[in-house]
């Protein structure tokens, strides 16, 4: 029995190794015959087409598989008309219908016709490509004739299932001269550079939102010293101010501009840290036309200021927050204004120079 059983196994094993040839032979067979039906069925579409038109009809683009097919048929004209193809059933227009992608200049000249489809050139095509190991059962053919434009022919392709790759196969020629084009590595090589780009946008604009988010929760109320600072610097002289608005998004800087003469004109500094100079100057400034120092307040007291009117006022916390640091309007000592606005009401808190609280409004 020992002896039996052994024999069973090896012959099981003998078998499984010898069972690949047959395998492969049953699939080509098959794939065969899936391309015989793919060409009758292009017989059938020519002969059904040149019924339908009562003569030889020219081509612009053109697909047939097993059982279907579609076709861009343009008349002397130029005039374009399309048909497609069900079992056996013609019919117009088609649904799905083909582009032509070649230059305009070219399209009359460059149509063609059934008869000028070289099945023995398609047959070698496919024979070459089932040639290649673990391709001998790609099937499920579907041919294709047109004006590619990522390589400006006109190219014969056919698209093929294979379990070899998992995934669709492209067997191609130059369809005029018949030489031999790589369709499906240029196309995967572009595919690929698109989607490089893709990546590097997508980064890009990853990078982008990342930094306006971080943007967006940077309250600008501590940020006061390092504006005037900025300006002083773009300045390169001393700062003769007339008012500073510190709010959570920005802060501005309404100065006398030596460089301009002495004109007043209005900086903005912003969550980024980019110091601009904005056309329209600060409209709501003190009247007060004599400049102070920027050395004549601590910039960096306002976000104490502004906790401080906060409780004062007993203002909600989601009130929009203004901080005015100027001159009052009968030119007295700098002072602060903070302004706390909830549902067009607003109150205020004024702050002498050394951050003493003298008035609620």
């Amino acid at each position: 029995m020992r002896v039996g059983r052994y024999a069973f196994v090896l012959l099981a094993a003998l078998s499984a190794g010898l069972g690949a040839a047959p395998q492969d032979d049953i699939l080509h067979r098959e794939a065969l015959k899936a391309d015989q039906r793919m060409f009758d069925n292009l017989q059938a579409f020519a002969k059904a087409l040149r019924a339908s038109l009562g003569r030889e009809p020219m081509l612009s683009a053109l697909q047939v598989s097993e059982n279907t097919g579609s076709a861009l048929v343009r008349a002397d004209d130029a005039a374009t008309r399309t048909f497609s193809f069900v079992e056996g059933k013609l019919s117009e227009p088609d649904p799905t219908p083909l582009r032509d992608e070649s230059p305009p200049d070219q399209q009359l000249a460059s149509r063609f016709g059934f008869d000028s489809i070289d099945l023995g050139r398609v047959r070698a095509a496919l024979k070459a490509q089932r040639a290649r190991p673990g391709h001998i059962g790609d099937s499920a053919p579907q041919l294709e004739i047109r004006y590619r434009s990522i390589v400006g022919r006109w190219m014969l392709t056919v698209q093929l299932g294979s379990m070899a790759s998992g995934g669709f196969e492209l067997v191609s020629y130059d369809f005029r001269s018949g030489a031999a084009v790589d369709l499906k590595g240029i196309v995967d090589k572009r595919n690929a550079e698109v989607e490089a780009h893709n990546q590097r946008v997508r980064a890009q604009q990853k990078a982008y939102d990342d930094e306006q988010k971080r943007l967006s929760q940077i309250n600008m109320l501590s940020l006061a010293p390092d504006a005037v600072r900025a300006l002083a610097q773009d300045a390169g002289s001393t700062l003769y101010l007339r008012n500073v608005v510190v709010e959570v998004e920005q802060i501005r800087i309404t100065m006398l501009e030596a460089r301009s003469g002495g004109e007043v004109v209005t900086y903005r500094y912003n969550r980024a840290g980019k110091l601009s100079r904005i056309d329209k100057r600060e409209a709501q400034i003190t009247r007060c036309e004599d400049p102070f120092s920027a050395d004549d307040f601590d910039w960096a007291k306002v976000p104490a200021l502004v906790a401080q009117a906060f409780v004062a006022i007993g203002a909600d916390r989601s009130a929009d927050i203004r901080v005015d640091v100027e001159r009052p309007d009968k030119c007295g000592p700098v002072h602060a204004q903070v302004s706390l606005q909830k549902n067009s009401t607003v109150n205020g808190a004024y702050f002498d120079r050394g951050g003493r609280l003298y008035k609620v409004d």
